[in-house]
């Protein structure tokens, strides 16, 4: 509906951003109403998406290859980009290009060195040198504090429950995660 109404209020097509997606999905399966949240995304996801007349385009980000695989079945085609592939490898943080940029216009260009220490590290595609946003954003407001700000940005429940299985099932576990071969426990 929310398509519908800005198609009609601005008469153009809508583009559509929903940022981590799977947060919810995960949080379902760690605390057992994944079931819940799919049947309230599914719907959600793919009525809002596919066959939308009113829809020009829509970026969804999200980590979590289970949360894909579970959501998506009935949205047979959408273009996924991972960490390995090279279209949009820019666009999932900032590029130095962009820090140096944000840096000299706050008179912050003498931090650039320790800014790249700190911040820089992802890697998407062929590109490297990729800063982590949040961190970039929250330094420069805290007027060059380093500190590391991504820290409590996410959970990583999953991760430490594989870690707590016995030691021959959580390599095997991880192994399969790391291969984006689906895991059921």
């Amino acid at each position: 509906n929310m398509t519908q109404f800005l198609y009609v209020h601005f008469n153009k097509n809508v583009i559509v951003l929903i940022d981590e997606y799977d947060t919810s999905i995960q949080q379902g399966y760690l605390r057992e109403y994944f079931d819940d949240v799919l049947d309230f995304f599914r719907p959600f996801l793919v009525e809002g998406l596919k066959g939308n007349n009113y829809l020009k385009r829509a970026v969804i980000t999200g980590i979590m290859k289970v949360a894909q695989e579970s959501v998506f079945s009935s949205f047979n085609n959408p273009s996924v980009s991972t960490i390995t592939s090279s279209a949009f490898s820019d666009k999932f943080g900032f590029t130095e290009e962009e820090v140096k940029e944000m840096l000299d216009y706050v008179g912050m260009s003498d931090h650039f060195d320790n800014v790249k220490t700190w911040y820089n590290g992802y890697i998407f595609g062929k590109k490297h040198d990729i800063y982590n946003p949040w961190s970039i954003i929250n330094f420069i407001q805290e007027e060059g504090l380093y500190k590391p700000y991504w820290v409590n940005t996410s959970g990583n429940e999953l991760i430490r429950d594989v870690l707590q299985m016995d030691k021959v099932k959580s390599k095997e576990t991880l192994e399969k995660l790391i291969r984006g071969d689906e895991v059921r426990e």
